[in-house]
């Protein structure tokens, strides 16, 4: 690690040819800082800003190409770690994110790009702050195919969980019916359900202290709050996705407690990833065709001679 200053700190990697089976040799750096956030943004009182800028490049003098991809694999709690409630008590507004990739039932992106608002889909519509009680209902019902008691019991079992709730009831995994999800979900039978879905990042482009080398600037992806404390997120990037993970297959195994903060154990809905990032299985070849609409979203390729690789992410803690 390289100390920049007294609020930045930069990590780097060199990645030879044929490491973890890529062509090319690479060179990345990750670069942290942390920086005080006005209230102007967000219109709360002051906090901290945590920017990170994801940089990559082929070695000097190296002829393959290879596509590179990076993302951010936080998971938020904004109430605890440790917090009974989960994530249900918190809520979300994606505010610029009017479209999704839906996916197979291996949850790799069909390279389709779907309104959020189409026919069937209310669940994966966040451009109104939702409570993630509420949105978990909503897709226990609309797409894991549950029906409405069974996925209100699951949301809200955990809402109104209580400090004396057993560990047993604490670590009961909501799943899709034994015959799988609705229809047109690709959900497989008796899996844990969640979100686990990328979001296409549109809106204008949004005033911040990091920009891309390219030209092109921040923008808003996602506000995460938590009422009953008053806290916020709010997250930034030049990237043209977003992931949003609701931590569906944390079992109270993996992660082991040893490893966790307090040994504590992890179950589903414990936390929520929001990682930017170009689109998931977006590998386009040279000359393959890319003028379809999943292609905005596509994977870079470093190039011999080419372009390298940029993505900047914020995430803004302030008060609501």
């Amino acid at each position: 690690a390289n100390i920049i200053n007294d609020q930045a700190l930069q990590f780097t990697l060199v990645s030879p040819d044929g490491d973890q089976g890529y062509p090319g040799g690479i060179q990345v750096s990750a670069t942290y800082s942390l920086v005080h956030a006005k209230k102007d943004r967000s219109g709360g009182a002051d906090g901290a800003k945590l920017c990170l800028k994801m940089h990559a490049s082929l070695l000097p003098g190296e002829t393959k190409s290879t596509p590179i991809a990076l993302a951010q694999h936080s998971y938020f709690n904004l109430a605890s770690h440790s917090s009974r409630r989960k994530i249900l008590d918190h809520t979300l507004h994606l505010p610029n994110c009017a479209k999704f990739t839906p996916l197979d039932n291996t949850s790799i992106p069909t390279r389709d790009v779907q309104q959020v608002d189409d026919s069937g889909t209310k669940a994966m519509d966040f451009r109104e702050e939702k409570l993630m009680a509420h949105a978990l209902q909503q897709y226990g019902e609309e797409r894991a195919g549950l029906t409405q008691g069974d996925a209100i019991r699951n949301a809200h079992r955990v809402l109104e969980s209580h400090a004396d709730d057993t560990e047993e009831s604490l670590g009961t995994i909501a799943k899709t019916p034994k015959d799988g999800g609705a229809p047109g979900a690709n959900l497989d039978g008796d899996s844990p359900y969640g979100f686990d879905h990328n979001y296409v990042v549109g809106g204008n482009v949004d005033g911040g202290s990091t920009s891309k080398e390219d030209g092109d600037s921040l923008r808003l992806a996602a506000i995460l709050s938590h009422p009953p404390t008053g806290r916020s997120l709010r997250v930034y990037t030049t990237a043209p996705g977003m992931q949003l993970y609701t931590a569906n297959y944390l079992d109270g195994k993996t992660p082991t407690p040893n490893m966790c903060k307090d040994g504590w154990t992890y179950y589903q809905w414990q936390g929520i990833c929001l990682e930017t990032q170009t689109y998931p299985d977006s590998v386009y070849p040279e000359d393959g065709d890319s003028n379809d609409e999943f292609s905005k979203g596509k994977c870079h390729i470093l190039r011999p001679g080419g372009s390298d690789y940029f993505h900047a992410v914020e995430y803004e803690f302030c008060s609501m």
